[in-house]
């Protein structure tokens, strides 16, 4: 059974050629069939197509994992078209608090069924845990590690990677019997450990009221300078100088580079992209102008909510509906304007997948 992979997901990957060649495929194949799941022959040939990959087991199913963020339209993309009869699946589903709190059990040899979790919603509209945990004899790190993998268990690895920020372990506070102790003012609460998916449930409840989409006329615009880095800088859109847009939440997050998802701002079924080209391209039309063709080109599938420029660049913030259509009419419209630049992804798991633009 392959992984139910996006359509547009698979376009791309496809077309900036990212696929394992045929005969790694091959390979991992007939090591999976030859040895299993377990064997390091597969996990060898796994390796090969491509590095931070695993595979995991759970209830007779087999599961790729991806362990980086930047590895996973690939991976999604490449399991897809294994053969059916593996039954190879992408992405570790969630599961129930009692199976996460076994496998860690089982991995770490720590024991949280004791432990209390505190979620809050952070800059990014990330979730933020702190698990309270009582004295153990267990080093720090093994905790945080333990933390982090029941969280991926429970929560499957694709809204872990969408909206987990940040996991602490700190040590349970001791309760003394017999006495009242009254709360500061602004501390959060905690709760038992079982109850941590309901509490994420509540807190994208909470940030699903305002996922709407945006009407860039009638919304309100602003606009903010960027700081000058190095064009060499790992940071994203780094000679960017000035931003303006209907979306400030969202594009200052994605600007700074902290982990992106359109989900956590936007319905389903949008992404947010960068294109940008060469000033000196375009027919050398004015950035105004830019935005006011593309629009009448692209119709209102489109939503331009944001734009900038640099030295030698500019920018416009596109909102778009993830179908290969709409992708299309859009490379054919910058094609047709002569655009010299490249059109990418805020999305933190999409940002490799630049689609560059005329001869750039």
């Amino acid at each position: 059974m392959a992984s139910a992979c996006s359509e547009l997901e698979a376009w791309l990957v496809e077309r900036l050629d990212l696929l394992p060649s045929s005969a790694l495929s091959e390979g991992f194949s007939a090591a999976y069939r030859s040895y299993g799941p377990r064997a390091e022959e597969t996990e060898r040939a796994l390796a090969l197509v491509e590095p931070q990959a695993e595979l995991a087991e759970r209830a007779g199913q087999v599961f790729v994992r991806a362990r980086a963020a930047e590895a996973r339209p690939r991976l999604s993309a490449w399991v897809a078209q294994l053969p059916c009869e593996l039954g190879v699946s992408f992405d570790l589903p969630g599961t129930t608090a009692e199976r996460a709190l076994a496998v860690v059990d089982e991995v770490f040899a720590v024991k949280f069924e004791s432990a209390r979790v505190r979620v809050a919603i952070t800059r990014g509209r990330l979730l933020e845990f702190e698990f309270l945990v009582p004295e153990c004899a267990v080093e720090q790190e093994r905790l945080e590690d333990a933390a982090q993998c029941f969280l991926e268990h429970l929560l499957g690895d694709q809204q872990y990677e969408a909206w987990v920020g940040s996991v602490d372990v700190l040590p349970a506070p001791v309760r003394q019997r017999g006495r009242l102790v009254l709360a500061e003012s602004g501390t959060r609460l905690d709760y038992p450990i079982f109850e941590t998916r309901a509490l994420v449930l509540s807190a994208q409840e909470a940030l699903g009221s305002g996922r709407e989409l945006p009407e860039p006329k009638q919304a309100p615009w602003y606009a903010f300078d960027l700081p000058e880095l190095e064009e060499d800088s790992q940071a994203f859109q780094p000679t960017r100088r000035f931003a303006s847009t209907c979306v400030p939440s969202a594009l200052k997050v994605a600007l700074e580079g902290l982990p992106f998802s359109a989900g956590r701002y936007f319905p389903d079924g949008f992404e947010l992209m960068a294109l940008e080209w060469e000033r000196s391209s375009a027919r050398g039309l004015p950035l105004e102008e830019m935005e006011t063709v593309l629009t009448q080109t692209l119709g209102e599938g489109f939503r331009i909510v944001g734009s900038g420029f640099g030295p030698d660049r500019d920018w416009l913030d596109l909102l778009a509906p993830v179908e290969i259509v709409w992708m299309e009419r859009l490379l054919a419209a910058c094609e047709e304007l002569g655009l010299e630049g490249s059109l990418t992804f805020y999305r933190s798991d999409y940002r490799q997948l630049v689609l560059r633009l005329g001869s750039s």
